[in-house]
């Protein structure tokens, strides 16, 4: 299933004509560049764009599976967060080199999470997004609706003022806490931790 064009040697256009000079952040064009090594260079840096997540995926699990993780040193020198790099471990292992589709890490990473980690529910869209030429939007919005239509529909609930009240108040707090600053929660601590007890007890009330 692996498109070797994206996923393999996918830079030795570059590295390997004597039309281009890649360097750590520039590429040189020599004048000797033909129309159809410029139309491959776009495509080659598309491609290796799309690509160095599941690279840096594949390396992080050899790595680690030798000596260990190694997120700090990686954060220094890709600058990614450290959960960016877990997620690419972990999908460069969910999908083997040989399930990789000729689709962008973007494509395996929306298709894999929209699917609930379901593998092969995955690779069928994936499959069809890359039959169909789809980007990572595209093929989302049509897993979600082909996933929705299948879902069975379910009872529609309806909140009283109070229950409304109370997923309010609470997403209010939780705002508030997400943003404060240790001075702030410091000075309001007192406040926040009322509140609470008066929704936790207006819980215990509408929950019964």
């Amino acid at each position: 299933m692996e498109n070797s064009n994206t996923n393999s040697n996918t830079l030795s256009l570059l590295t390997d004509s004597s039309a281009f000079e890649l360097g750590k952040n520039y590429l040189r064009v020599n004048e000797s560049a033909s129309d159809e090594e410029l139309r491959q260079a776009f495509a080659t840096l598309s491609n290796a764009h799309g690509s160095s997540l599941f690279w840096i995926g594949d390396l992080l699990a050899h790595v680690e599976a030798k000596k260990g993780a190694m997120y700090s040193r990686a954060m220094e020198e890709t600058s990614y967060a450290k959960g960016t790099l877990k997620n690419a471990k972990s999908l460069a292992q969910r999908f083997p080199r040989e399930l990789r589709t000729g689709l962008s890490y973007s494509h395996h990473f929306e298709a894999l999470s929209n699917c609930k980690g379901n593998i092969q529910l995955a690779l069928k869209y994936l499959g069809e997004a890359e039959r169909l030429n789809y980007d990572v939007r595209t093929m989302r919005r049509a897993i979600r609706v082909d996933l929705q239509e299948e879902a069975p529909k379910k009872e529609t609930v309806v909140l009283d003022t109070e229950f409304i009240y109370l997923l309010d108040s609470f997403d209010r707090i939780r705002a508030f806490l997400q943003n404060v600053t240790s001075t702030e929660f410091a000075q309001k601590k007192a406040f926040v931790l009322g509140e609470l007890e008066e929704l936790m007890e207006l819980a215990r009330k509408v929950c019964k």
